[in-house]
C-alpha cells in the first residue's frame, strides 16, 4: 500500500485523522508505527479473521444463535456491557433499551466513574482538545493517560508546554497538594517539604488538568475525585484552570442524552461484582468478568466469554460515524477493506430477537 490518504483511526477515542495504513509520509500523516495503539488494533483484525465460537470448539454462525436463544430464554432484559459504540450500534441499544429489552452498561474504571459522578455534583470546567492545545501552559496529567492514548500529548501540542505527571492519587496525598496550594510561597517552606508541582501549578495561566483511567484510588475514588472537583474551583480564583477526560462511549451518552435526557451507568459502580455480563460488545477493558456471549472484538477465548461470535469492526470493514472523546466532534469511520461480516448492532438485534 503506497500514497494512500490519511484516514480516521478508530481504536482510541481521540480518534487521529492523520493515520496512514501505507508506508509514504507524504500524504500529510503518520505511519501506523508511530502509534503502538493503532498499529496493533488494526494489525489484530487485518491480519486474522476470528470464526464463530462456542466453548473451545470453531462453530457455524448458527450454533451461536441457538445457544443465545436456549441460553437466554428465560431473561426478559439482558444485561449488555461495552466500553463505547458507533452511531449507528448505538443508535441500535438505544431503541432495545426503550423497548426493555436489554440494560446497557458501560465498562470503565472506578475513577473514571468517580470524576463523572463527582462533576454532576460539584460542577466542572472542562476544555476541549482543541481549547488545551490553543490556550494551555501547563498540562497536569493523572492516571494512566500516555498508555491509553499514547498520541494525546502530541494532539494537545505538549511540545510547546510544560508538563506535569502524576500517577494516581489518593485522598491524603491530594488533600496535602490541596493545602500546599492554598498557602502563600513565604509559608510553604516553613510548613512543607519542597514540591515541584505546587509552584507549577500555582504559576499556570491556563491549567489543564487531563484525568485518565485509574487516576484515582479505587476505595477513596469518589472523595479523591470530588477534593479535585473542588480544588480546580478554587483555582478560578486567580487563574484559568480546565479539566479533560476523554470518553470512549461519549457516542453512547451523548445519543442517550438527546433521546432520552438520561445517563449511562457505570459498570465499576452499579453493578456488583457478581452481576451477570449477558453480552460484550467489543473487547473487555477494565471488567474482566466472563460474559455468557461476546460480539466483535478480539476472540480472548473462554476466559472473557463462553461464546463469541464476530463482527465488523467501524474504520476498518464497515462505514460509520463517531463523536470524539472530548465531546465535540463527529468523525466519519471509513471502511477499508469489504468482508461479508454484518455489523454489531445488526447482529445484537438478531440475537435478542432469537432469544425471544
Amino acid at each position: 500500500m503506497t500514497s494512500l490518504p490519511p484516514i480516521v483511526c478508530p481504536f482510541c477515542a481521540i480518534h487521529c485523522d492523520d493515520i496512514l495504513l501505507g508506508n509514504d509520509r507524504g500524504s500529510g500523516g503518520i505511519n501506523l508505527t508511530d502509534c503502538e495503539r493503532a498499529a496493533e488494533g488494526y494489525h489484530s483484525l487485518l491480519d486474522t479473521s476470528p470464526p464463530p465460537r462456542l466453548g473451545s470448539e470453531s462453530v457455524a454462525q448458527q450454533l451461536i444463535f441457538d445457544f443465545a436463544a436456549e441460553h437466554f430464554a428465560n431473561r426478559s432484559c439482558l444485561n449488555v456491557v461495552t466500553c463505547g459504540t458507533d452511531l449507528s450500534t448505538a443508535k441500535t441499544l438505544q431503541t432495545l433499551a426503550g423497548l426493555g429489552k436489554i440494560k446497557l452498561w458501560i465498562d470503565e474504571t472506578v475513577s473514571e466513574a468517580a470524576w463523572r459522578t463527582a462533576t454532576s455534583r460539584e460542577g466542572n470546567v472542562t476544555a476541549t482538545i482543541g481549547d488545551i492545545r490553543r490556550h494551555a501552559d501547563l498540562i497536569w496529567l493523572i492516571g494512566d493517560v500516555a498508555p491509553s492514548y499514547p498520541r494525546l500529548l502530541t494532539r494537545l501540542d505538549a511540545k510547546g508546554k510544560q508538563v506535569v505527571a502524576s500517577e494516581q492519587w489518593d485522598a491524603e496525598s491530594l488533600a496535602e497538594l490541596y493545602f500546599r496550594l492554598r498557602q502563600s510561597d513565604s509559608d510553604e517552606p516553613n510548613k512543607l517539604q519542597p514540591d515541584k508541582r505546587t509552584p507549577a501549578i500555582r504559576n499556570a495561566s491556563y491549567l489543564a488538568i487531563v484525568i485518565g483511567p485509574n487516576a484515582f484510588a479505587p476505595k477513596e475514588a469518589i472523595s479523591v475525585a470530588s477534593l479535585l472537583a473542588k480544588m480546580v474551583w478554587y483555582l478560578n480564583r486567580n487563574q484559568r484552570a480546565v479539566t479533560l477526560q476523554i470518553d470512549r462511549a461519549a457516542t453512547n451518552r451523548s445519543l442517550t442524552a438527546w433521546r432520552s435526557n438520561a445517563s449511562l451507568p457505570s459498570i465499576t459502580d452499579s453493578m456488583s461484582s457478581e452481576g451477570t455480563v449477558d453480552i460484550r460488545l467489543g473487547n473487555a477493558l477494565f471488567d474482566k468478568r466472563m460474559a455468557s456471549l461476546q460480539i466483535g472484538g478480539v476472540d480472548d477465548g473462554r476466559a472473557r466469554a463462553q461464546a463469541y461470535l464476530p463482527a465488523s469492526t467501524a474504520g476498518i470493514d464497515t462505514t460509520a460515524m463517531a463523536i470524539r472523546g472530548d465531546s465535540t466532534v463527529s468523525l466519519s469511520l471509513e471502511q477499508q477493506i469489504k468482508t461479508s461480516s454484518q455489523t454489531v448492532g445488526e447482529l445484537l438485534a438478531r440475537l435478542v430477537e432469537a432469544s425471544g
